[in-house]
């Protein structure tokens, strides 16, 4: 029982910190998501009102262009070889939405709660291994 405890105490340790970095991370993503949209914004309303619609090239980027990976060129519904990849641009958005940032903030809560916990843990057991050892 006592080195189910110890295990239980270090792995917790061990998820808390890495709950930690992830929710941290998190917020960072919203962060610089915020960023590049507000520089983005910046950088529309900065442009001469003919450059605003975006470059449309007259014909070296035609939609008949063969991409190496095979294919053609044009991906308009994600391509066949980019489709594995949807998945983690969906979580990439949720993490720089207002509900992302939420999640964000609770799991990085939790995981400090989680480290102070055991911080006062660990150091009850040491006081009570402390007193032990004193009174043998």
């Amino acid at each position: 029982m006592q080195r189910m405890n110890r295990i239980h105490f270090w792995l917790g340790i061990i998820i808390a910190i890495g709950l930690l970095a992830e929710s941290a991370a998190g917020i960072y993503m919203y962060v610089l998501g915020s960023d590049q949209q507000n520089a983005q914004r910046s950088f529309a309303q900065n442009m001469p009102n003919g450059f605003q619609g975006g470059f449309q090239g007259s014909g070296s980027g035609s939609n008949n262009s063969q991409s190496p990976y095979g294919g053609s060129g044009n991906f308009q519904n994600g391509g066949q070889r980019f489709r594995q990849f949807g998945n983690m641009r969906r979580a990439r958005n949720f993490q720089t939405t207002v509900y992302g940032l939420i999640a964000n903030i609770i799991a990085l809560i939790l995981s400090v709660a989680g480290l102070v916990a055991s911080a006062i843990v660990a150091r009850r057991n040491a006081k009570n291994r402390k007193e032990l050892v004193s009174q043998e």
